[in-house]
């Protein structure tokens, strides 16, 4: 029995990894198409018109960032300065938005911004979130109808209190006079824009007054190319719920609107945009020209090179001829059958960025692989890996007290296991139900698990529960009726491990990146808690299962071999 389960933690990990070293491949090809991309973007006339901030260049820049290439070497630009003009609506606005910039790290570290407002009362707010953001040196430009008002933050001021107004250390202010041509010649800024970042905001979406013709101004003396980003886009989200790739294609052959082709969490994915009145004038306004557009298809095998596509398909061979044998020569029964075997095969493919099925079914197939992911990902945390998986996890279905101490798992509680946190069904998400377990009251908590027929595991240390109807969570598509619980000691010995690795993993976006473009992405809100002790995972923890899975896997396949060779020395 341990060499059967032994046999199917390595073939595992060895798919695993070889899923990981295809995805590098793939990273790598995708560098160079979307390098091929821009070089097709950069031959439009136009300046680039796209949304905030999840819009086709925010992605492009977002690549770039994350593959060390500069704007200049993506052919966006032909000037060495590129200003990505945002629009913001409110304080609040503004600040998220700067949270999310920095969380992609599209910012680095010695960002320098600019924020244009009109509102005399929120330039203290402004220079203040700036402040708290480190971004020295940025400027906070007060719009006025005769003047205007640059403020730059001064990184030596030490105390952000309510009390202090703009002049009083937060910063430096200059004056922009009307006449901007005799003023910049004689003032410091032109220096000023050689050296500050290309990202400029502008409260209530207005664009005009006298700092913008200064940009202008700025623009035909350094070369500078202004980028205007729309108040109101479509995100790629609202895409994804309101058309398909069909009806996207038909709107672009009958001209309606115009269709961006990029690659955004390494799949090829089509954006829509509304045509609407330039903003400044037809130089700052960009309508991909019917000539230079790509359909989805023929973007698709542009991003994705032949060989890319041809080791793609010899890899998921290769790794269906490996199980297949593999099934034949254990004499495992689970791996004889060749149309599970094909399935299992795809399913683990659900990592690719290969567009070979329908959204729908790639839906299917994701959610499906997440969890199992998660499953494994809760028994990792206990860290009992290998003993949990000598007793089958779904090798029977608890249904009353008497299976499940008849399960010979090992019910051990000890001290401080007090609470367990719940992810419940949709319609009871707002509720968290918290047990407290005890000697006495074991039998009334399996007994209120066993009501719902739910498959229930305990063992040493903690409780793990599980949905089993996978068919329906699939068909339904809701990350929410996934249902877990965990049971963990109070002070628990990888709690503070796993707190400093989950923030880690957070804060990288690895996951987040690829789940926020599906329905569920304002579930991933939630952050770690740790309630008395008890460590509770919410769905954005997802993001560290592949960390841990690959931890896992070496374990088990390590345990296999150690297996092996005691039973080999022990005939010897």
């Amino acid at each position: 029995m341990n060499e059967q389960i032994g046999v199917k933690c390595f073939l595992l990990s060895n798919i695993f990894l070889f899923c990981i070293a295809l995805n590098q491949f793939m990273d790598n090809t995708s560098n160079a198409c979307l390098k091929q991309l821009a070089e097709n973007i950069s031959e439009n006339p136009y300046t680039l018109y796209v949304g905030k901030p999840y819009g086709v260049l925010y992605s492009l820049l977002q690549s770039a960032c994350k593959m060390n290439i500069g704007v200049e070497q993506l052919g966006l630009i032909e000037s060495p300065f590129v200003y990505n003009i945002l629009h913001f609506e409110d304080i609040e606005d503004f600040n998220e938005t700067l949270i999310h910039l920095k969380t992609f790290q599209i910012f680095g570290t010695r960002i320098k911004c600019i924020c244009i407002t009109e509102n005399e009362s929120n330039v203290k707010k402004l220079i203040e979130i700036l402040w708290l953001h480190h971004f020295y040196k940025s400027l906070v430009v007060l719009e006025k109808p005769n003047h205007t008002k640059l403020y730059e933050i001064d990184y030596e001021f030490i105390k952000c209190g309510s009390e202090v107004s703009a002049k009083e250390g937060f910063c430096s202010e200059q004056i922009l006079n009307p006449d901007i041509k005799r003023h910049f010649k004689n003032c410091k800024l032109k220096a000023l824009f050689a050296i500050i970042s290309p990202w400029i905001f502008i409260e209530d979406g207005e664009v005009g007054g006298i700092f913008v013709d200064f940009l202008k101004l700025a623009s035909e003396i350094n070369g500078l190319k202004l980028i205007f980003m729309p108040h109101n886009p479509i995100y790629g989200s609202d895409i994804s719920e309101n058309y398909n790739f069909d009806s996207l294609y038909e709107d672009f052959e009958n001209g309606i609107g115009d269709i961006f082709v990029g690659l955004v969490n390494n799949f090829p994915t089509a954006y829509y945009f509304e045509s609407s009145p330039p903003l400044i004038d037809e130089g700052i306004f960009l309508v991909i020209p019917k000539g230079k557009r790509m359909s989805y298809w023929k973007a698709m095998f542009r991003l994705y090179s032949v060989k890319g596509w041809i080791l793609t398909f010899l890899l998921f061979l290769m790794f269906y001829a490996i199980i297949c044998i593999l099934g034949y020569v254990t004499g495992n029964k689970n791996f004889k059958c060749p149309v599970e075997n094909f399935m299992f095969t795809y399913a683990l493919y659900f990592a690719l960025p290969i567009p070979i099925t329908s959204m729908t079914t790639r839906f299917k197939i994701l959610f499906l692989a997440m969890c199992w992911i998660f499953t494994i990902n809760s028994i990792i945390i206990q860290g009992k890996l290998y003993s949990v998986f000598s007793v089958p996890i779904f090798e029977r279905d608890i249904k009353d007290l008497k299976s499940l101490f008849e399960c010979n798992l090992p019910i051990v509680f000890k001290e401080g296991m007090v609470k367990a946190f719940l992810f419940l069904e949709q319609e009871y998400q707002h509720v968290l139900d918290l047990y407290t377990i005890t000697n006495d009251s074991i039998e009334e908590t399996a007994a209120n698990f066993s009501k719902t027929k739910d498959f229930v595991t305990i063992f040493h240390e903690g409780i793990f529960v599980v949905k089993p109807h996978l068919k329906d969570m699939v068909t339904t598509i809701d990350v929410a009726k996934f249902l877990a619980v965990y049971l963990l000691k109070k002070q628990h010995v990888l709690l503070e491990e796993l707190n400093f690795t989950m923030d880690r993993l957070i804060e990288s976006g690895f996951m987040e990146q690829l789940l926020s473009a599906y329905k569920w992405k304002n579930l991933l809100k939630n952050e770690i808690m740790d309630d008395n002790g008890v460590f509770t995972l919410s769905l954005v923890h997802l993001q560290g299962a592949f960390f841990i899975l690959l931890t896992g896997y070496f374990l088990s396949s390590l345990a296999f071999f150690l297996e092996l060779l005691k039973k080999y020395y022990s005939k010897g």
